[in-house]
């Protein structure tokens, strides 16, 4: 049995698509196979090949279809992934745009989790500026990089920051690994 929409997704009629061969419809690897004999699986990911051998990516679940005497076949459901496997990439893509942006700014830029107030990202400009490594940036925390005294002023920014009221703090003081105040 083959439904209609993977009839019309691949560009068969119905009674050709039912005499295919599985290689004929998906690309056929050792993980594929190897599902096949163990009758059972529910995460992979292969090409679907349509009639005019191209193909889009899909994820596929196999269960064996069972008789009394053993498996006579399998149900196997696919699900085009096309708009997932877009959506990865263009996050990827804009990850390293926004990681070649941020690596290469000549502003001190530290990003910190809203919660705890770690350091998660700190770029080189901002590790010049402070004396610290990037490595070690990311093991403080916001009240390690201001003097106490002014740390209810940072507080009060960062907390804005984090609601989206304010975009940028500018001129808070920061401390230098030296104990330099900047």
């Amino acid at each position: 049995y083959a439904n209609p929409a993977t009839t019309d997704k691949l560009g068969y009629k119905k009674e050709i698509m039912l005499e295919l061969e599985l290689n004929s419809i998906f690309k056929v690897d050792e993980h594929f196979l190897n599902c096949l004999d163990d009758g059972n699986c529910h995460a992979i990911e292969t090409q679907a090949i349509k009639k005019d051998n191209s193909s889009f990516p899909v994820h596929i679940s196999i269960s064996p279809l069972k008789i009394e005497k053993g498996v006579s076949g399998y149900v196997i459901i696919a699900t085009d992934i096309s708009e997932r496997k877009k959506a990865e990439k263009l996050l990827i893509d804009t990850e390293a745009r926004y990681r070649g942006t941020f690596e290469s700014s000549t502003d001190g830029i530290l990003i910190a989790d809203v919660e705890t107030r770690d350091f998660v990202y700190a770029n080189p400009a901002i590790s010049e500026m402070l004396g610290y490594t990037v490595k070690e940036l990311q093991t403080l925390k916001i009240n390690d990089i201001h003097p106490k005294a002014a740390l209810p002023e940072v507080l009060a920014h960062f907390e804005a920051q984090a609601s989206q009221q304010h975009i940028v703090a500018l001129d808070l003081p920061c401390l230098r690994k030296d104990g330099e105040v900047i």
